[in-house]
């Protein structure tokens, strides 16, 4: 099978399938960082113009105000979903245990990026503080990197927030973890 050069991506990456072979490809032979995350959120707006990906309905996930749909992924772990970003009450301040993608196709979104100031002995307990956050809208592309720079949360602020986001593994097959801001409570979901 012959590879892909990023700059030579065509039609074909407009197919999920083709879109998360390429991303695996890249994440293989390239750095992670703000430069790959940067030309992946362009193919991703590229993907995002395509409204026949918001034909089939999504699933909850369970805790966190959001729904998804898997769009594709490929066996080394790159995984992309089409997601409905929680209502308009913030959403919980949650991790991904991978680095992650995401542009925005409709709505308007909140995103704040979250550090852990403790060193995560406690499991129970954690200390988060807000990094910076972003107002996000239609084409915008925001990433984060892997744990433990994975922390974010999201609140809709306009609209019906959706966006395609990529990870590097598929966040709904791993434990999440949840902060509470206020008490500094830790809950956890997903396979243990």
């Amino acid at each position: 099978m012959t590879r892909l050069r990023s700059a030579d991506l065509g039609p074909s990456v407009l197919d999920p399938a083709a879109f998360i072979q390429e991303v695996a490809f890249l994440v293989e032979v390239r750095p992670l960082g703000d430069r790959l995350f940067a030309e992946i959120g362009e193919h991703l707006r590229r993907l995002a113009a395509r409204p026949d990906l918001l034909a089939e309905p999504l699933a909850a996930l369970p805790g966190t105000g959001a729904s998804v749909r898997l769009l594709a992924q490929h066996r080394s772990g790159p995984s992309l979903f089409l997601a409905r970003l929680g209502g308009r009450e913030p959403g919980p301040v949650h991790d991904h245990g991978s680095w992650g993608v995401l542009c925005i196709i409709s709505g308007r979104s909140r995103m704040t990026h979250w550090a852990r100031l403790d060193a995560g002995i406690d499991r129970d307990r954690a200390s988060v503080h807000p990094l910076g956050e972003r107002i996000l809208g239609p084409g915008d592309v925001a990433w984060f990197g892997g744990p433990p720079d994975d922390i974010v949360s999201h609140e809709g602020l306009e609209g019906d927030v959706l966006a395609l986001a990529v990870f590097g593994r598929n966040p709904t097959l791993g434990r999440r973890t949840r902060f509470d801001t206020a008490t500094g409570r830790v809950s956890r979901s997903g396979p243990a």
